[in-house]
Formats: C-alpha cells, sequence, structure tokens
C-alpha cells in the first residue's frame, strides 16, 4: 500500500548554483540546491523541469531530472542533473532558459507526503546561452557533473587517502576523465536567474 499523498501551499523552490552546459548537441543543467527550511520538514521527490528558448521565444528543448537525495532534511544539500531533448533543429541557438523545481514535503520515511503547490513564480526564467564545452577536448558530461563544485555537499563523499599512480613521462600531462575537472570553472553568479 502506498503513502498517503495529500496538496500544500509552500513557496518556490530554487537552485543555489545553477549551471546550463553544452557539448555539441548535448545539452545539460547541473544544479545545487538546499532545504533551507527552518522545520523538522524534509523536502522528498525533488524534480527539476527545464524548458530552454531561441529568440523568438518559441520552446527548443525540454528535459526532466530528480535530485540525487531522495529526501533532503533541513540544512541538507542535494545536486540536480537534467539531459535536455532539443526539439526541432539542433543548431538553432539558445537564448533563454528557464527551470522549475517541484517538490513534496514529509516529516520521516513513515509520514504522509504532501506535494507543495506554488504560484506560477516557481519557473525561474534566465536569459542567455548556455556554457560551451569544447568537443575538440572530449571532456564527457561525468567529468563535469564530478566538477559542479558551487561548495561541498552534505554529508560529504568518502575520499580514498591514497594518491593515484601516475606514469613518469605522463606526469606532466592532464586528461579529463570520470572524476577529472575540466577547466571551466562554476558559473553560478554569471548565470543567476533575472528577475
Amino acid at each position: 500500500m502506498s503513502t498517503p499523498f495529500w496538496t500544500t501551499e509552500g513557496p518556490p523552490l530554487e537552485f543555489t548554483c545553477v549551471r546550463l552546459v553544452q557539448q555539441a548537441d548535448e545539452v545539460w543543467l547541473f544544479g545545487r540546491l538546499a532545504n533551507a527550511r527552518q522545520d523538522a520538514l524534509a523536502l522528498a521527490i525533488v524534480e527539476v523541469l527545464v524548458t530552454l528558448y531561441d529568440d523568438a521565444g518559441a520552446v527548443i528543448g525540454v528535459g526532466r531530472g530528480f535530485s540525487q537525495a531522495t529526501e533532503l532534511r533541513p540544512g541538507e544539500r542535494s545536486a540536480a542533473e537534467v539531459r535536455i531533448e532539443r526539439l526541432g533543429n539542433r543548431k538553432v541557438p539558445i537564448a533563454a532558459w528557464d527551470y522549475r523545481i517541484d517538490y513534496s514535503l514529509t516529516e520521516g520515511a513513515q509520514q504522509a507526503k504532501k506535494r507543495v503547490l506554488t504560484s506560477s513564480s516557481r519557473v525561474i526564467r534566465t536569459a542567455g546561452a548556455p556554457e560551451i564545452l569544447r568537443a575538440s577536448r572530449r571532456a564527457d558530461v561525468a567529468a563535469s557533473r564530478a566538477t559542479f563544485s558551487c561548495g561541498p555537499m552534505t554529508p560529504a563523499a568518502p575520499r580514498s587517502a591514497k594518491a593515484p599512480r601516475r606514469h613518469p613521462r605522463r606526469a606532466g600531462r592532464r586528461r579529463p576523465g570520470p572524476g577529472r575537472a575540466p577547466s571551466a570553472p562554476c558559473s553560478c553568479a554569471a548565470s543567476a536567474p533575472s528577475g
């Protein structure tokens, strides 16, 4: 039997840091969100919906994704990533984009979940094109995920104390790969939501 599901009013949720990235024909949104609530309610079933627009305001892409954490208690943070499907001609440049974060509130695993209904102001619109990752670098999206840093996650993932071994002739070369950062820094300040 499933948990009872009700709806409630609530404020819109925004990313604390967000990054729209394009490499060749692939477009991804990476975001960091936090549960800043002062009560005991946790965020659950956090879903992100993204829409891309051309300079005429026509929809040219849509995507849907979820936060990595299934539940965010007050004070906790999580990342979310959304792969965005381009519609029509993939060569049309992205002029603007927006996102909406839907979520539920819960007081624990055994408690009823309440889906939060917010007003139309929950859509966060941003003018501007995505950050372009050069295809020649072939830094895959997994590397972008690993480098998306606007502060440490809570709780921090355990790291191995052992340093990776390097071949002496290759010690000066750094290639992007799983867990390695492409050189693009987080552009949170540059892509802050507009009005």
